[in-house]
This record gives structure tokens, C-alpha cells and sequence, in this order.
């Protein structure tokens, strides 16, 4: 059965998505699927959101599964590698991590530059008179209540 497993990771990475992060999904199996109607709508999901699907079939080239693995990397802009040995097996994980890096490892940054101006104004005769008044006038009223006044 692929829709478990695929319905599991769309649920995870569709939030990813939403937030226009880049991500992708590496399937692996080693048979058919039970449930090629269910999966295929789910496929079309990961389409739809931009979820290429990178996937490994374990098994001899021509078996129907390795089809399916070429249909579902075919659908989502993915890539199917085939492991008939355990030495093929590692050698597609690797291309795949390498694949997979440099899609999700792309980022679009969008910039709008604005022209940055710094204006000075410097501070004029008037507000430092009428601050040093309104100050002498704040001292000469305390004096005169405290009484301290000469």
C-alpha cells in the first residue's frame, strides 16, 4: 500500500509548502501497490503542491512496481532510481540525497530596493532660549518656596 505512507508525508510537508519553504519526498518500496487508484489521487496532491517525489524501487528492472515508481517521479517533476542489489541500493541514495539537496537546498529571495535618505536638521537658537527660560523659571519658582532665594 503507498497511500499510507504518502498520505502521512503530504500531512507533514504540506505545512512546509504554505509557507513556500521547498521540500520534496523520497519513496522507497520493494513491491506494487495495493491501492493504485487511492495513491494516484494522492500523487496528484503532491503535484499540485509542488512535492516532487524521488523515489527507489528495489527489484529487478521491467517489474510493474518499477513503473509505478517511474510514473509517480514522472508526475511530480521527481526523479526513479532502481536498486537490483544492496551495492545499487546505496548508490541510488546517495544520487537521491545529492538530487533531493539541490531542490529543497534552492531558495528564492525576492528584494525591493528603497533609496535610503538621512536628513539632519540641527537644532535652532529658539527651542535652546526658550528651554534655558522655561529652566531659570523652574529654579527661581523652587527657590522662592523654599525660601532659599537671596
Amino acid at each position: 500500500m503507498y497511500s499510507n505512507p504518502m498520505m502521512t508525508a503530504l500531512s507533514w510537508l504540506r505545512a512546509y509548502r504554505y509557507f513556500n519553504i521547498p521540500c520534496a519526498f523520497v519513496f522507497v518500496t520493494d513491491g506494487m501497490p495495493a491501492d493504485v487508484q487511492e495513491y494516484r489521487n494522492i500523487l496528484s496532491e503532491f503535484s499540485d503542491s509542488g512535492i516532487p517525489v524521488f523515489s527507489v524501487y528495489i527489484g529487478p528492472k521491467g517489474d510493474k512496481g518499477e513503473l509505478e515508481t517511474k510514473y509517480m517521479a514522472e508526475q511530480t517533476g521527481g526523479e526513479q532510481h532502481t536498486a537490483g542489489t544492496v551495492q545499487n541500493l546505496v548508490q541510488s541514495l546517495g544520487d537521491l540525497a545529492s538530487k533531493v539537496g539541490e531542490v529543497v537546498g534552492r531558495v528564492e529571495v525576492k528584494t525591493h530596493v528603497e533609496e535610503y535618505v538621512e536628513s539632519q536638521i540641527p537644532l535652532s537658537k529658539y527651542p535652546l532660549l526658550l528651554l534655558a527660560v522655561i529652566s531659570f523659571s523652574l529654579w527661581w519658582i523652587s527657590q522662592r518656596e523654599e525660601g532659599t532665594f537671596f
